[in-house]
């Protein structure tokens, strides 16, 4: 089993072997077979959404997560038949993370599945900020367990808000989990999924004892085995193998969270580079070879593997803003041509985008700020505003946020980062050149547009021994574009961040008013 370190490599092309990485993010899942160089020769992509049955809540039922993520691999696969593709010889999985299920005794779901999104155990979370211990439980976890998207909180919620179904749970699971239990019968987790539920020593790489026992009154048993990122299962349960038309000795290779795939795959492999993604959220991370947790506590860290970790910042708003502005115009914004006919107008806005601010927080916000409480607001809309001029705002709001979430990463670094871009926003060209002038750097668009996918292949690739570590660099990891800064933008954007901060700060007194 390769170890998740170790030299670069670039390697050699070949078609004659194949290794299927499942992204299952929060609005969709997608499934891409990778030939051993990392280029896609299939894709399926299941979309959904999550409920919000109450202000606060985000959930999903977790059969309805299983169906679409089952769809996304058979739809793959079988397209891959269709073109004469070898079936994989492992499969990998990455996954949203901070998601939270809890199974009873027999492994039946007791809840719906709660995403990050969901903030129902904000008074529980604002208890721990007086914990006596909160910021050495910082620096032992690598989070911010006093922010309500941590599981660590959500189980605090349902033991004073339900005590009977805590007391009936067997087994709390985050959702990639819960899948590898329900396929194979393993309920094994890797480290960076079980970082990311606010209860492991990112250190030692086990469970925090005094958290688990003492603060939410659970044991090692109600969790899953620590396991590593590489390591797999080489059973599927019958009924599984055959609606995915694989054969049930086919291994099944644990992955890792999403965020740390996507390092994984852009090629981010030490601290010259940094990711920036964007999806239904957004992030920005880059790669350390010890724990690396600031003062301020603006940045999580958790584990790939055993001897490396991923420092990094993320944002609750991202495609979700462009989600939002099409729920919001529906007849305007009907589908994917008219957003982009609508961004073909933004050449003739110019930067701050005719003084309107679009402050982005529709679920909150993280990092660096912690915010959950954190409201979004249009300030400065006039009657001479259009809808290009909201949705053009709406992307310069979330780029300042980017922004703020590079400045806490970069601020301790020696030299710039060169800045890799993956994600949705990749296919809008004006969003990422924004990027560009916001930051005063250049953006390197990488050539995997799947870079979670490949980096949960990745570890297939890990286990089967095609390649020596996850740090390997893939020939298709090559930068396919490359937007650079431009200085007269750069010059009038640096007023505008610093008006958006002014905004922002000046709004979170009356937001928490309006809340109370």
């Amino acid at each position: 089993m390769a170890a998740p370190d170790g030299p670069f490599v670039i390697l050699g092309a070949s078609m004659s072997t194949t290794f299927l990485g499942v992204d299952i993010g929060t609005s969709s899942t997608r499934a891409i077979l990778f030939d051993q160089d990392g280029h896609p020769l299939s894709k399926a992509q299941h979309s959904y959404h999550f409920n919000t049955p109450s202000p606060g809540y985000a959930q999903v039922p977790v059969e309805f997560a299983e169906q679409h993520t089952l769809r996304a691999i058979h739809d793959c696969l079988q397209r891959a038949r269709d073109t004469q593709q070898p079936p994989p010889e492992a499969i990998g999985l990455s996954c949203h993370m901070h998601s939270l299920i809890a199974l009873d005794d027999t492994l039946q779901p007791l809840t719906p599945l709660l995403l990050w999104a969901d903030h129902r155990a904000q008074k529980q979370a604002d208890t721990l900020k007086e914990h006596p211990q909160r910021h050495e439980i910082y620096l032992r976890t690598g989070c911010k367990v006093d922010h309500p998207m941590y599981p660590l909180s959500k189980i605090l919620w349902y033991r004073q808000h339900h005590p009977e179904l805590f007391a009936r749970a067997s087994k709390w699971l985050s959702l990639k989990e819960y899948l590898f239990l329900r396929w194979t019968g393993e309920c094994v987790v890797d480290p960076g999924i079980a970082a990311s539920q606010g209860y492991l020593d990112i250190h030692t790489l086990a469970w925090d004892k005094m958290l688990l026992e003492d603060l939410l009154g659970l044991t090692s048993t109600q969790l899953s085995t620590l396991v590593d990122s590489t390591d797999a299962v080489t059973s599927t349960k019958p009924a599984i193998a055959t609606q995915l038309g694989i054969a049930p000795t086919t291994p099944w290779v644990v992955g890792t969270g999403a965020g740390l795939a996507a390092n994984i795959g852009s090629g981010a492999h030490d601290r010259s580079a940094m990711t920036s993604t964007i999806g239904t959220s957004g992030a920005m991370r880059r790669t350390d070879i010890t724990p690396h947790l600031n003062a301020k506590e603006q940045v999580w860290c958790y584990p790939i593997g055993k001897k490396h970790w991923i420092t990094g910042g993320a944002m609750n708003s991202g495609g979700l803003v462009r989600s939002w502005l099409q729920q919001t115009f529906p007849k305007e914004l009907p589908d994917q041509k008219a957003l982009n006919a609508l961004e073909e107008t933004y050449q003739t806005i110019p930067p701050g985008s005719r003084e309107l601010f679009f402050i982005p927080y529709l679920k909150g916000e993280r990092s660096p700020d912690w915010n959950a409480q954190a409201k979004g607001s249009l300030v400065g809309l006039a009657y001479h505003h259009t809808l290009s001029d909201i949705a053009h705002a709406a992307m310069e709001g979330t780029m300042y946020r980017m922004y703020e979430i590079y400045r806490s990463l970069y601020q301790e670094l020696q030299v710039p980062p060169t800045l890799y871009a993956s994600g949705g926003y990749t296919h809008s060209p004006t969003w990422v050149q924004m990027q560009a002038d916001i930051f005063n750097t250049t953006i390197e668009v990488s050539g995997v547009q799947e870079a979670s996918g490949l980096g949960a292949a990745m570890c297939a690739m890990a286990y089967t021994g095609h390649i020596p570590s996850l740090l390997t660099k893939l020939p298709s990891m090559n930068s396919i574009q490359q937007y650079n800064p431009r200085p007269a933008q750069h010059e009038q954007y640096l007023p505008l961040f610093q008006r958006y901060q002014q905004i922002y700060r000046a709004l979170i007194p009356l937001t928490q008013s309006v809340d109370n």
